[in-house]
C-alpha cells in the first residue's frame, strides 16, 4: 500500500478508536494500546519515508526536515482542505515535480499588441483619380490673353497668349513579398492571412504617404517638398531656427485668395507644438484656435491644420517645416491598381513555405504649384 493511504488509514483507525472510547464502547486501557499499537506503526512508516530515494541529494537532517514539512501539509490538508502559507512553500508552482504540472493552463489572449504606425494624409487632402489605363493625361492652361478697351470704329486685334499644356502621369508598381511556413499557418492561433493582409495595407499607406511628400518622381511619386516650382515659390521666416506668427501670415497671403479659401497647414506634431505657443504682441492671445465642436479640427488664422507625420520638423537651417495651400487642387494622386494579393502556394513549397505577394499601382504629382506655397527656416 502507498504510505500515504496507509497514514490515512491509520489516522482513521485512531479517530474511530477515539470516537468509541467516549461513547464509552471501549475502556481507556483498551483505547490507550489501541492508540500506542497505531503509533508504533507510524513510527515505522515515517522511518520507511525518510529512507531517500536513489539520486536524492541533501543531507540526512535536510531531507528529514523536509519529509516532515510534507507530511505537516498533507495532513493540513486531509483534515482541514486548506494550507497555510508556510505549508504552500512546500507544494510549489516553480518544481513540476511538486506541484507545477498541476497549475492552470495560462490565459492566451488573442490579440496583438501593436504601436501605432504614423501614416501622413496626403491621400486624404489631395484630388484622387482612378483609372483603367497605364496613364493618366490631364490637359492644362499654361497662358492667357488679355482683355482691352478699343474705340467704337477702331480695329480689333487677336489678343494673344491663350496655350495649354498636358499634365502626365505613368502609374508604376510597388509590391511587397511575405513568406510564412505551412505549419505557421495551420497552428496559429489567429487568422494569419487576415493579419498578413492588414500589414500590407498598412505599410503600403506608409510608402505613399512618404513618397506624397519627398518622393523624387523617377519610378515613384513625385514630393510636394521636391517639386522646384513649389520649391520657387516658398517663403521664408524672418527669424533663423524660428517660426513666427507674422511668418505664418507671410505664408498665408502669399497665396491667391482663390486657395486660401480650402486651404490646409500641413507640419509634423512637433513643429505644431512651437506653432501653438504663438501669441499675437498686443493681446497676447494665442493665433491658434481650438476646434470647439465635435470631429471639427483646430484652425490656425482661420484655416484647418492637419498633422503630417513625414514633414521635416526641428526647426532646421533651410528645412521646409510648414505647408499651406489648396492640396486638392495642387495635387494629383493616380490609382491603377487598389491592393492585389496573390497566394504563392506552389514558389516555395521545397522550403514548406507559402508566399504572399501583394502589388499596387498608383501614382502622385504636382500639377498646380502655385496651389502651395513652403515655410523654409532661414539659415
Amino acid at each position: 500500500m502507498d504510505p500515504i493511504q496507509e497514514i490515512k488509514q491509520l489516522v482513521s483507525e485512531l479517530r474511530q478508536k477515539y470516537e468509541e472510547s467516549q461513547k464509552g464502547l471501549i475502556s481507556a486501557s483498551d483505547f490507550k494500546a489501541a492508540q500506542e499499537k497505531i503509533e508504533a506503526r507510524l513510527d515505522a512508516l515515517e522511518t520507511k519515508m525518510n529512507r531517500p530515494p536513489i539520486g536524492d541529494s541533501g543531507t540526512k537532517d535536510e531531507r528529514t526536515e523536509k519529509s516532515t514539512a510534507e507530511r505537516k501539509a498533507f495532513g493540513t490538508w486531509l483534515r482541514k482542505g486548506i494550507l497555510g502559507p508556510e505549508e504552500r512553500k512546500v507544494l510549489t508552482i516553480s518544481d513540476d515535480t511538486t506541484g507545477g504540472f498541476l497549475s492552470g493552463p495560462p490565459d492566451y489572449v488573442r490579440e496583438i499588441i501593436k504601436g501605432i504606425t504614423e501614416i501622413s494624409p496626403i491621400r486624404q487632402l489631395a484630388r484622387v483619380r482612378e483609372t483603367v489605363n497605364r496613364t493618366i493625361q490631364v490637359p492644362k492652361r499654361t497662358g492667357q490673353f488679355s482683355a482691352a478697351r478699343t474705340a467704337e470704329v477702331a480695329e480689333r486685334t487677336e489678343r494673344t497668349g491663350l496655350k495649354y499644356g498636358l499634365e502626365e502621369m505613368a502609374l508604376p508598381e510597388a509590391y511587397a513579398l511575405v513568406r510564412v511556413s505551412r505549419q505557421d499557418l495551420e497552428d496559429s492561433a489567429f487568422n494569419l492571412e487576415a493579419e498578413i493582409a492588414a500589414e500590407i495595407v498598412e505599410q503600403f499607406a506608409v510608402l505613399e504617404g512618404t513618397e506624397f511628400l519627398t518622393g523624387n518622381g523617377v519610378g515613384q511619386a513625385e514630393g510636394i517638398l521636391i517639386n522646384t516650382t513649389v520649391i520657387a515659390g516658398c517663403e521664408t521666416t524672418a527669424g533663423s531656427n524660428a517660426i513666427a506668427a507674422d511668418d505664418l501670415i507671410g505664408v498665408q497671403y502669399a497665396l491667391k485668395e482663390g486657395y486660401a479659401r480650402n486651404a490646409s497647414w500641413l507640419m509634423k506634431r512637433a513643429t505644431v507644438k512651437v506653432v501653438r505657443l504663438l501669441k499675437e504682441a498686443t493681446t497676447n492671445a494665442y493665433i491658434w484656435q481650438p476646434g470647439l465642436q465635435a470631429n471639427q479640427p483646430a484652425t490656425l488664422l482661420g484655416n484647418p491644420v492637419v498633422e503630417c507625420v513625414d514633414m521635416p520638423s526641428g526647426l532646421v537651417d533651410n528645412q521646409y517645416e510648414v505647408a499651406y495651400g489648396d492640396f486638392r487642387r495642387g495635387y494629383l494622386i493616380g490609382d491603377r491598381i487598389q491592393i492585389e494579393i496573390q497566394r504563392l502556394v506552389e514558389k516555395y513549397a521545397e522550403f514548406g513555405q507559402i508566399g504572399f505577394m501583394a502589388r499596387k499601382r498608383f501614382n502622385g504629382q504636382v500639377v498646380l504649384p502655385e496651389a502651395i506655397k513652403l515655410l523654409k527656416i532661414k539659415a
